[in-house]
């Protein structure tokens, strides 16, 4: 689990280097992003407590099948974080390739 507070902690840091890069640049037409750099933040502020309302749920799973003679054939590693409902799956699966054992 990882705690809402640590979420938007990690978040205002992501907003903090968006808003630390415009510093100092101009729009198209000349202006300077100050005003806009100010609106952005202020916008975030309000909007964070909303949009991270629960903490994020995570989970890992890891399944290894073995050959006979003990040496693993496939490893299946999957990684899931939900928040809110709407969560971010990330699976990783290596096999063994029959061309890369030898015949005794």
């Amino acid at each position: 689990v990882i705690p809402k507070e640590t979420v938007k902690k990690v978040m205002g840091g992501l907003m903090g280097a968006f808003t630390e890069g415009l510093k100092g640049k101009k729009t198209e037409d000349g202006k300077d992003h100050d005003g806009d750099i100010k609106d952005l933040d202020d916008e975030f502020k309000k909007e964070i407590d909303k949009a991270v309302d629960q903490d994020v749920q995570t989970s890992e799973y890891l399944s290894v099948t073995c050959f006979e003679d003990g040496w693993p054939s496939s490893v299946l590693k999957q990684n899931k974080s939900v928040m809110a409902g709407r969560g971010k799956l990330k699976q990783k699966l290596i096999e063994a390739c029959r061309f890369a054992q030898r015949e005794k």
